[in-house]
Order: structure tokens, then C-alpha cells, then sequence
């Protein structure tokens, strides 16, 4: 028998077809932060720098390569 509350859950996503500015994504924005509350690792690979502000970690690649990592300390600080 398998205790999934022990299990780590993961949730991927890639570039989200919103727009920043529309209702839908405000919403799924939020329901991955709520998930991301309650413990769920958010994996989001997108061009979206909106979408972006709401990670606590954000890593910038570029052919593969890791440009930027950035780790928020609190709302809207960012430490690099």
C-alpha cells in the first residue's frame, strides 16, 4: 500500500496558451498558486515575463544553458 501523502506532487506546464492581460489566466495563475500552497511543485516553462512574477523561483535559459537564476525572498523581492 502506497501513502500518497508522502509522495512529492509535481504539475508541469508549458507556455500556457493567455494572455497576461486575460480573465482565464488570472484564474489558472491563482490555481497554481493555491496548489503551490499546498505543497504541489509547480514546473511552468514559459516566454511570459507576467507569468513569471508569480514564481518564487524563476531560472533564465538560453540554448540550454542557465543564464539567470533568481529566488524571491518575499512578495516581490527577488534575490539573484
Amino acid at each position: 500500500m502506497i501513502k500518497t501523502q508522502n509522495l512529492t506532487k509535481i504539475f508541469q506546464t508549458d507556455e500556457l496558451e493567455t494572455t497576461a492581460l486575460n480573465k482565464v489566466n488570472f484564474e489558472v495563475m491563482n490555481l497554481l498558486t493555491e496548489l503551490n500552497r499546498e505543497g504541489t511543485t509547480i514546473i511552468m516553462v514559459t516566454h511570459s515575463m507576467h507569468d513569471s512574477e508569480f514564481a518564487h523561483r524563476v531560472i533564465n535559459l538560453f540554448d540550454g544553458q542557465v543564464i539567470t537564476e533568481k529566488v524571491k525572498m518575499q512578495m516581490g523581492e527577488m534575490l539573484v
